[in-house]
Parts: structure tokens; sequence; C-alpha cells
């Protein structure tokens, strides 16, 4: 019976490694220009040009995309497809860019993985949240590791989201922010929790904040300017924060939560 057995996990075994073997064999015939047409179906805000190579290891001369209306230039995007992980029934690919560089896989049961991801992108993409101020600096993400559904569902993510040389705009008024930082990991709902924290700047942050498709964003902490923060700050500061007796500012959001 054991010999039997062993004999059947064995064929299961050749059988599945020469689907691999063809699998390989494939991808590395596909002509980059079929792989990338079926990619920009996926992602229409996707835009490629002066493709070469194969479906396994291939590069677009330039990438675009465009998010929330805003064109961010990708530059030289060059990608290579992961045969190992198929044996764990993913499809992965590495992609490197001028702004986006990490592995993304994707498995037969539609969930969508990304491990070592690193995004940096400009912080006006913000602007499209508000029209009551407007922010600038760079914005830089940082993935070791998550889990997404199609749906916009996280069920695992540990990475982190740094804003260097911030600065906002109210009014006609620019403002310089200083440099923050949050830490990131999956919460309950399929959500992102954010510890907000500074790294250098005239207020000392702490919050911590709850966003995701399935519940309303929220935000519960304190904001402390120190000497010199500005004062046009501070007064707006007073009219969406509760002053504490430390001259710290508790901020909740939704107002009354």
């Amino acid at each position: 019976m054991s010999r039997s057995l062993g004999g059947r996990l064995l064929t299961v075994a050749i059988v599945f490694a020469l689907v691999i073997y063809f699998l390989f064999l494939v991808i590395t015939k596909i002509p980059a220009t079929l792989f990338t047409a079926n990619l920009v179906r996926f992602v229409p805000q996707l835009q490629l040009a002066v493709i070469s190579g194969t479906a396994w290891n291939g590069q677009a001369g330039d990438a675009v995309i465009n998010i929330e209306g805003q064109a961010i230039r990708l530059g030289q995007l060059k990608w290579h497809f992961k045969p190992a992980a198929l044996f764990g029934l993913k499809a992965c690919i590495e992609l490197e860019s001028e702004v986006v560089n990490g592995a993304f896989c994707r498995s037969l049961v539609g969930a969508n993985y990304l491990n070592k991801v690193q995004l940096d992108l400009p912080a006006s993409l913000a602007n499209r949240i508000t029209s009551e101020a407007q922010f600038n600096g760079q914005a830089s993400l940082n993935i070791a590791e998550a889990v997404v559904s199609d749906k916009g569902m996280v069920s695992k993510l540990a990475g982190n989201l740094t804003w260097k040389s911030a600065t906002v705009s109210v009014e006609g008024s620019s403002f310089a922010l200083g440099d923050f930082a949050a830490d990131l990991s999956a919460a309950d709902n399929g959500a992102i929790a954010a510890s907000i924290f500074d790294l250098s700047g005239p207020f000392g942050i702490k919050l911590d904040a709850l966003v995701g498709v399935a519940i309303p964003p929220s935000v519960n902490g304190e904001i402390t300017p120190r000497d010199n923060a500005p004062e046009e700050i501070l007064d707006v500061l007073g009219l969406v924060a509760v002053p504490q007796d430390n001259g710290a500012f508790k901020v909740v959001y939704p107002m009354g939560s």
C-alpha cells in the first residue's frame, strides 16, 4: 500500500515538474509585446513604450502610470519572471524602475502578494483628497510583505511610509512641516493601521490612523507644537483639534468619535 502511494506521489511530482518546465519554455518564448498588451489591459492606467525582450525577461524603454489624474513617469521599466514561484502555485514578477521596485505575485485563488516593494511618489497625489490644502514633498512606501485581495482588503502587511520635506499650502501660504514616517500593519476588516510619528520639524506627531475600503478613515492622537511652529498652523490646529494642558493638541477624526 505504501509503495503504491509512494509511486502515485512520485508520478504526480514528475507530471507537475513537466508542467512547470513546459510553462518555463513557453514563457521564455512569448514576445514582450504580447505580455505588455495583457498587462495594460489589466492595468489601464499604465502606458508603455519601446518594448523589447520576452515575457520572461524584458523591458519598456519608457513607462508612465496615471494615478488620480496625475501622470507619474516610471522611466525605464524592467521585469523578470520568477519560475520558482510556480511551485507555490503563484505567478511572480520582479519589477525594476526609477520609481517602483520589488516582487509582485498572484495566486490561483486571486490573492495579490507584494514582497520587498519600494515605491517613490510625490506627496502631491494627496491633493486629490481635499481642496482645502495642497501637499508637497516626496513620499516613499516600503513594503516588506503584504497580501491584498482584488477588492483592496489587506490580510497581511508589514511596511512603512515616509514623507520627506513635507510642505502644506493653505490659502496661498506655504509652510514647511519637516519629515514624517508611519509604520504600517494589517488591521481588522481588511484595513491598514498606521502609527504616524515625526522625524524632524516644528511639530511632534503621535497619531494612530485606520484606513480601508470597508471602513471610514479615522485618526486619533496628539500633535505637539515646538518653539518654531508657525502661528498660522497653530490657528488651524485650534479649529480642528482640542488644546491640552501640556501644550499638545488632541486630534480625533471623525470629530466626536
